[in-house]
């Protein structure tokens, strides 16, 4: 699989365990985020426990140009 450059994944649990047909998602190294847009005002919440609301994400602009309200699940990846 290498010469077609797919990116090392890491494998939770027993192959034995899977059931074909079966759903696979890369999991970036950042936070769960669901991303709620309302009325033209977006913000960006995580887990409870972890507590953090987000208003000011730059990327808001692209979401403001969906035509309508709702919930988007997202993983919010930021590079420093």
């Amino acid at each position: 699989m290498s010469k077609y450059n797919f990116p090392i994944c890491k494998f939770r649990g027993k192959e034995s365990n899977i059931k074909y047909p079966c759903l696979v998602s890369l999991k970036y190294d950042g936070e769960w985020e669901a991303i709620i847009k309302l009325q033209n005002e977006i913000f960006m919440i995580n887990k409870p426990e972890y507590g953090r609301i987000r208003t000011d994400i730059p990327h808001f602009k692209t979401i403001k140009k969906i035509p309508f309200d709702g919930i988007f699940l997202a993983e919010f990846v930021y590079n420093e």
